[in-house]
């Protein structure tokens, strides 16, 4: 979490409060792997390119494979396009893409 304790000097009670949350996860029982998938997943909704390519790299390194990670880009795409279909006028959204 190299990019975290860079930001530790700047708001150093955010800092812990995440790695605290990081730490009752890690023990909550939870497959590992998910875990992964959730903190890529998080990053995504973050909007931190820095931290989606970190923890891709994290998820493949332990055996994560490209299929589940490619999954999550499609929620994020889902959501774009759901933001998009939402902003449109009533008649625009009966109609298809």
């Amino acid at each position: 979490m190299t990019h975290g304790r860079r930001t530790s000097a700047f708001w150093q009670e955010g800092y812990d409060a995440i790695a605290a949350l990081h730490t009752k996860v890690a023990a909550s029982g939870l497959d590992p792997a998910l875990l992964k998938l959730v903190r890529i997943r998080a990053s995504q909704v973050n909007g931190c390119a820095f931290c989606i390519d970190m923890h891709s790299k994290d998820a493949r390194r332990a055996g994560e494979t490209e299929q589940r990670i490619y999954a999550l880009l499609g929620l994020a795409g889902d959501a774009v396009l759901r933001r998009t279909r939402a902003s449109r006028s009533p008649s625009q959204r009966r109609s298809r893409w």
